[in-house]
């Protein structure tokens, strides 16, 4: 495992080079209270203690990046069964509630959950990041891009959809990606934005 961390930066990156290991005790992490930048990469965790440590007073992150994260069975923390998308329905349990996590943080400016190394990602229900969009008024930046490539005729989608009663209201959010969308989601804004940039990749239309 490769981490990143210089003396006077407030950058931090954890990256796994061969095989994929577990990162655990985020509790740690909150003695360096000054880190902006958090990127964790092909690494195991558990959704209960990264949200414990995403809520704790002295995280100052500024940009988050999840890319190509496993997710322990938050049922059972001794399992090490994870990411079998619609199998395990509590590893999208485990995303939803990371992201509902994200959604109170007033810190947090940039947030990318990206799938560069084609691992199982869990699949999301759009109305959490559809939650996520409103509730926030910190995020400038979301970038939500976590195709399964295991099939390139038929990638298996990682954001599902429960119909939706969902309006968006967000002056904040300057710029939006989300891959694989089952809905329009630029049409539910029903007040002027701040969005600079939009790319929403519908790949079922």
């Amino acid at each position: 495992m490769l981490i990143h961390y210089h003396k006077y930066s407030k950058d931090i990156i954890i990256r796994e080079t061969h095989r994929i290991p577990e990162l655990n005790k985020f509790e740690k992490l909150s003695v360096l209270s000054h880190i902006s930048y958090l990127e964790l990469n092909r690494v195991i965790l558990s959704p209960r203690e990264f949200i414990e440590y995403l809520s704790t007073t002295t995280s100052n992150i500024e940009t988050l990046i999840l890319n190509s994260i496993k997710l322990k069975d938050i049922t059972d923390n001794n399992s090490n069964d994870i990411n079998i998308s619609n199998k395990n329905n509590n590893s999208s349990m485990g995303i939803e509630i990371i992201i509902e996590q994200i959604s109170h943080s007033t810190t947090i400016k940039t947030l990318k959950v990206i799938n560069q190394h084609g691992v199982t990602f869990p699949s999301i229900d759009i109305n959490y990041i559809i939650d996520l969009i409103n509730r926030n008024s910190t995020l400038e930046t979301i970038i939500y891009d976590t195709i399964n490539n295991n099939d390139k005729y038929n990638p298996f989608p990682t954001i599902t959809s429960t119909k939706s009663n969902f309006n968006i209201n967000n002056q904040t959010l300057k710029h939006l990606k989300i891959s694989q969308t089952p809905i329009d989601i630029h049409t539910l804004w029903i007040s002027n934005s701040n969005l600079r940039t939009i790319r929403i990749l519908n790949e079922q239309q």
